[in-house]
């Protein structure tokens, strides 16, 4: 719960102290070194074609961080009726986030998750996403495996997040249409899947994989 996009309601520039709002009470006091960092906020993208068009996009684990849109440390993020294309990992991948809303985004096609969020991210809706995809079309994460450590986000709580309306086409089975990870250490409380639409070679319209 310390690795969040918060509030900062003091500050002592003198002292080199800062007061910041936790979004939950932390089970024991932190260790090691607090790290403070601004983030940005108030960013909207509306509208566009995102081709990641790399002349050597083919796959494999060196383009795992390959995506059409990488955004993060935002408070207030809007991407409003964006398109992705040739992407080699995520259409849209973003981390660290707060107060977002992503509307009306999709793809044609892309071999894996058409939208990705990673913890810690509180309080978004994701509305409306479209496409078709090779792995899990939404899908919202508090912490990224040992895999996937060059995903560029650490972990987190993602509280609060709201998906609502897929028309999306999944073809690789085990995936989902939208998918929850939770992990041990971390918190996922009030997710929402609503309207989830579309087509999953899996079976799974709506998964919490453990």
């Amino acid at each position: 719960c310390y690795n969040i996009v918060g509030y900062l309601s003091a500050a002592d520039s003198a002292a080199g102290t800062a007061t910041v709002i936790l979004l939950r009470l932390p089970s024991g006091a932190v260790s090691g070194t607090i790290e403070a960092l601004k983030c940005d906020r108030n960013i909207t993208v509306r509208g566009g074609i995102f081709d990641y068009n790399y002349p050597s996009n083919t796959a494999g684990d060196a383009l795992l961080t390959s995506h059409a849109i990488n955004l993060g440390i935002v408070q207030n993020l809007k991407l409003l009726g964006v398109q992705a294309m040739d992407a080699q990992k995520y259409c849209f991948m973003t981390g660290a986030v707060r107060d977002f809303h992503y509307e009306d985004c999709g793809t044609q096609f892309n071999n894996s998750d058409l939208l990705k969020v990673f913890g810690p991210a509180v309080n978004g809706v994701i509305k409306n996403t479209w496409g078709s995809c090779g792995d899990d079309g939404v899908s919202v994460q508090t912490r990224v495996p040992s895999a996937f450590v060059n995903m560029d986000w650490t972990y987190g709580d993602c509280i609060g997040v709201h998906v609502d309306g897929t028309d999306i086409n999944t073809s690789l089975a085990g995936v989902s249409i939208c998918g929850f990870y939770p992990s041990q250490n971390e918190k996922m409380i009030g997710m929402k899947a609503s309207r989830i639409g579309g087509y999953a070679a899996g079976g799974y319209g709506v998964k919490c994989f453990a």
